[in-house]
């Protein structure tokens, strides 16, 4: 179709303009020495309400959909292209399970533009959608093929992602602000409000 992938980037929770995100600000946010900073502190902190204060100073990348008229909500929403993958509180590390992800990436026709650790251990990859599929589908069938154990939450247009610093990453493809999108399937789930968002 010729449109470009187009992802939404939030500066903070406290201040929710949701602006383009091209890959200056992308790069920008996670080479920040703030980032890392709060991130790091975000990791080590045991108290959840402590730790939800210190993520609304940190960058957000919503990564499901772009809101042209500066507002996040699943009603402004349009489709990028791209789901998340999600796996939380792993029982082996983020890196182990991304290396045997990749492993098997072009067998798979699956292309991964960004992988990396959470603060809390888990892996996070933001993924190409294969044309006509909704959110929730991609995420079942990558989750299957690789043995996964996705969280489920993480399919509304509206879910967004607190930044991490670079050093947290494992893989980074910035052809995700060059490449067109695929197709888009937007089905119910996709417009469904579901929890909080993620770190």
């Amino acid at each position: 179709n010729g449109k470009k992938i187009g992802f939404s980037y939030i500066e903070n929770i406290k201040r929710p303009i949701a602006i383009d995100c091209t890959r200056d600000r992308f790069v920008s946010a996670i080479d920040r020495k703030a980032v890392e900073e709060l991130v790091d502190k975000i990791a080590i902190c045991e108290d959840k309400e402590q730790r939800d204060e210190l993520k609304k100073c940190l960058p957000v990348f919503c990564f499901h959909a772009s809101f042209p008229n500066g507002k996040r909500g699943n009603k402004e929403a349009v489709a990028s292209g791209l789901f998340i993958i999600d796996v939380d509180h792993p029982a082996e590390p983020a890196g182990d399970i991304w290396h045997r992800i990749s492993a098997g990436l072009e067998k798979s026709g699956w292309k991964v533009y960004i992988a990396h650790m959470t603060p809390s251990g888990g892996l996070r990859l933001v993924v190409r959608r294969r044309d006509g599929m909704g959110i929730a589908d991609c995420q079942k069938m990558f989750s299957g093929e690789f043995g996964i154990e996705n969280d489920d939450h993480v399919k509304d247009l509206a879910r967004c992602s607190f930044a991490v610093p670079r050093k947290y990453f494992f893989h980074f493809d910035d052809s995700v602000f060059t490449d067109t999108m695929p197709i888009c399937e937007v089905t119910k789930d996709d417009a469904v409000e579901t929890t909080e968002d993620d770190a």
